[in-house]
């Protein structure tokens, strides 16, 4: 229903301002309604905020924070919010950086720095988890979400490369599906590597790094073609 009505409201803000005159809209009227769409947001986060949560859904992160905050790290839940609110900042100042220097070092350099950082702070991330104190969670969070940040800006991009013009569009949402089902399984994986560990995370560790090594390994070998969206022939899924 949403898409729907998307689409039926962009088409009738182009159709409106067609009455315009081509002149008008190529001039100054195309803006209209991006602006207007600021709109649309407050709107939603009006919205989004008169929704309560599910009790499913309450639970299940009750259950999440508990286990991992209360349980293991003895942590309050609004200390652990708190740094999720922190991280969050960090990846919306670093994804626009790391875009940009993408563009002037290319999409795959910046991709490879950011995987190789994942093994890198690793170690010193689960370290800092272990002291089990507010501020080094909080440096654990940001340092994890800083590193993260720099690949997955680029990602999308250095994906669609892999591809020509005439499947991309398939090429790419399989392979972002195929993902989403495999990294939805790596919570709980990683939940039960920590109730296995000794010291509830050395093998959530292992995990860590050789999923980041993977990460690396396969884009190492492959190489991103030069040209992206200036394929001679057509796209198609």
């Amino acid at each position: 229903m949403g898409s729907g009505l998307g689409a039926f409201m962009t088409s009738g803000a182009f159709s409106l301002l067609g009455l315009l005159g081509d002149e008008a809209v190529m001039a100054w009227a195309w803006r209209v309604p991006f602006l207007a769409s600021a709109v649309l947001i407050v709107v939603g986060l009006l919205i989004r905020h008169q929704l309560p949560e599910t009790e499913a859904f309450t639970e299940e992160v009750a259950t999440f924070f508990s286990a991992y905050g209360a349980d293991a790290l003895q942590l309050s839940t609004t200390t652990i919010a708190n740094a999720g609110m922190g991280a969050s900042v960090i990846a919306v100042v670093c994804t626009p950086i790391a875009a940009i220097v993408a563009d002037r070092y290319g999409v795959r350099a910046v991709t490879l720095v950011g995987l190789v950082l994942h093994l890198v702070v690793a170690v010193p991330i689960f370290l800092l988890l272990s002291h089990g104190t507010a501020l080094t969670f909080y440096l654990a969070c940001s340092l994890g979400m800083f590193v993260s940040t720099i690949a997955y800006a680029t990602i999308g991009t250095l994906v669609a490369g892999w591809y020509p013009a005439g499947v991309r569009q398939t090429g790419v949402s399989l392979t972002y599906q195929l993902t989403g089902v495999l990294g939805g399984l790596v919570p709980a994986s990683a939940q039960s590597l920590s109730i296995a560990s000794s010291n509830g995370w050395t093998l959530v560790l292992v995990l860590f790094v050789v999923m980041s090594a993977i990460s690396l390994f396969a884009v190492a070998i492959r190489r991103t073609p030069s040209q992206l969206v200036t394929d001679p022939e057509g796209a198609t899924a």
